[in-house]
This record gives structure tokens, sequence and C-alpha cells, in this order.
């Protein structure tokens, strides 16, 4: 039994050298399958790395220029208010413009009709308002004249009595000046 327990501890030996063995190989070749995976990784995960480095890269220039931009964007807002107080005091002044226009071709019109008017219509112009007026005032003084007056109005008509006269520019001033200088 020595030779068969020997033959059989041999064919064991053998079956599981065997068993190792393809244990061993299948082993290796998973080994190199994870090995292949890794080094796939390896070169996806650098792919990310620079993709990520790119897109920080990317984050930081655009930051910047939305720092940039947002600068600009209140240095205009300043300048569109400066422009805005411009614009109203431009259009004050404009509107200041078309009144002093406006008064200008009115008198420049008035200049011209009164140029272009004869004399003689320029003095039945001033004459034509007096006349309604001249007219109420004499028929104000005939129905006074036809009233009975009462003897004191007289009297105190003939203290009070008014005076007619014909002044100089000069002297009409310096009567002014000597009635003010009263009050």
């Amino acid at each position: 039994m020595k030779i068969g327990s020997a033959i059989t501890f041999l064919l064991l030996a053998l079956i599981a050298l065997g068993f190792l063995l393809s244990d061993n190989i299948n082993t290796h070749g998973d080994l190199v399958n994870i090995e292949r995976q890794l080094e796939q990784t390896i070169k996806e995960k650098d792919a990310v790395q620079g993709q990520l480095e790119t897109a920080v890269a990317t984050i930081t220039e655009l930051n910047q220029q939305v720092e940039a931009l947002t600068l600009q964007v209140i240095a205009l807002q300043d300048e569109m208010h400066r422009i805005q107080n411009v614009n109203q005091l431009l259009q004050e002044q404009n509107t200041q413009l078309q009144q002093t226009i406006s008064q200008q071709v009115a008198l420049i019109s008035l200049k011209k009709f009164l140029a272009d008017t004869p004399v003689s219509m320029l003095s039945l112009a001033m004459i034509l308002p007096v006349v309604p007026a001249s007219m109420a005032a004499f028929s104000v003084v005939n129905h006074r004249k036809q009233k009975p007056h009462d003897e004191t109005v007289n009297r105190q008509k003939t203290k009070q009595r008014t005076i007619w006269a014909q002044l100089t520019e000069e002297e009409m001033k310096h009567l002014i000046k000597i009635r003010r200088g009263r009050q």
C-alpha cells in the first residue's frame, strides 16, 4: 500500500497542482484585465483632470470677465445718469429757447405788420377801441347832467377840483418822485 498510497498521493498532488496552476492562470488573466482597466481608468482620470483644470481656468477667466463687465455696467450707468441730467438740462434750455424764438417771431411779425400797415390804419386801430369807451362816458355824463344835483355835492366837487395840464416826460418823472416822497 505504500506504492498505492504514494501513487494516490502523487495523483492527488498532481490534481491539486493542476487546480492551483489553473487557478493561478485564471488569477493571472484577471490580474491582467484589472491592470488594463486600471490603466484605462487612470487615462480617463487624467482626461477628466485635464477637463477639470480647463474648466477651472475657464471659470476663473469668466469670473474676471464678469467683474470687468460689472465695472463697465456701473460706469455706463453713471454715464447714462450724467447724460440724462445733461439731456434734461438741454430740454429745459430748448424749451426756453423755443419760448424766446416764439416771442421773437411774434415781435418780427408785429414789426413787419406795423411796417406794412400805413400810419392812417394804425391811427384808426388806436382810436377804434377808444370810441365805445368815450361814448359810454358821454352817456354817463349826459345822464348825470339831467339829474338834479344836491347843493352839498356841488360844494364837495368845488373843493376837490381837477386840474388838467400838459407835462413833459422829465416833469412827469419829477412830479412822481415828489408824490412818492409824501407817502
